[in-house]
């Protein structure tokens, strides 16, 4: 997959959002070994990519798709210029996480080949082939994996890479939160919810996850003590452990 962010000839045609990008996962681009960026400006970007199936006319032509992906965006278009710490170029997995990608497919028709013996003997060889590039018959990136590669680990890995239109803000909040992690423009999103009133009694929020984010303790150690003495408080008054309310609001 490539993904442009400017153009030195034609408008860029924004076709996608640029979630994220770990950093690790491009170092010989980056030069950082680890880290990460979170993008939550909709600026211009611009990605399209191919795959192709071990032993298929795809797989012979792969080199002509990667060529009409990239160096040809540039030299028609004047697409130029990368995320900023991505390739521009590269398999999806270490290319930055977006919304989603065009798709193009290389494919040959007459294909020759001609083999010539010079007066020493010396036998060369060329070869000829008519390209047709297409768009995969209407698909985006993500639909033409899912097709091509049905029922294999590469049809559920994509999703991870190409998220879908609009989903940027989840995927990286749910990033964010496996990370322990927050942006603070976007803190808005999630809701503290100490104070709630469930079953006729109030509730103070200990942890959560998701729009509930507050992470415990970094420390093991510290975060297993805090929630024992939590638990008990309640017995001098009522000869009990505290009760523990599991809220979620996916749960069914």
């Amino acid at each position: 997959m490539c993904c442009f962010i400017e153009s030195a000839k034609d408008a860029l045609v924004d076709n996608t959002d640029v979630c994220r990008h770990d950093l690790s996962s491009s170092p010989h681009s980056n030069h950082v070994n680890s880290g990460w960026s979170v993008f939550t400006d909709d600026d211009p970007a611009h990605c399209v990519g191919f795959t192709w199936e071990d032993g298929a006319a795809s797989d012979m032509y792969k080199g002509n798709a990667l060529f009409y992906a990239s160096m040809y965006q540039t030299v028609s278009k004047g697409y130029t210029g990368n995320v900023p710490g991505a390739p521009m170029c590269a398999c999806v997995e270490q290319m930055p996480v977006v919304t989603e990608a065009a798709c193009v497919t290389a494919t040959g028709a007459a294909l020759s080949y001609q083999l010539i013996v010079d007066e020493t003997g010396s036998v060369s060889a060329t070869h000829s082939v008519d390209m047709i590039y297409g768009d995969c018959g209407g698909n985006d990136l993500k639909a033409q994996v899912k097709a091509v590669h049905a029922d294999t680990v590469i049809a559920t890995d994509i999703d991870e890479y190409l998220v879908g239109a609009n989903n940027c803000d989840d995927t990286n909040a749910e990033y964010l939160n496996s990370e322990q992690l927050l942006v603070t423009s976007a803190s808005n999103r999630f809701t503290n919810i100490d104070g709630a009133v469930e079953q006729g009694m109030t509730w103070r929020q200990i942890f959560g996850e998701g729009i509930w984010f507050l992470p415990p303790h970094l420390d093991p150690a510290e975060a297993d003590e805090e929630m024992r003495t939590l638990m008990e408080a309640c017995i001098p008054a009522l000869g009990r452990y505290c009760l523990l309310l599991r809220k979620c609001p996916s749960c069914s």
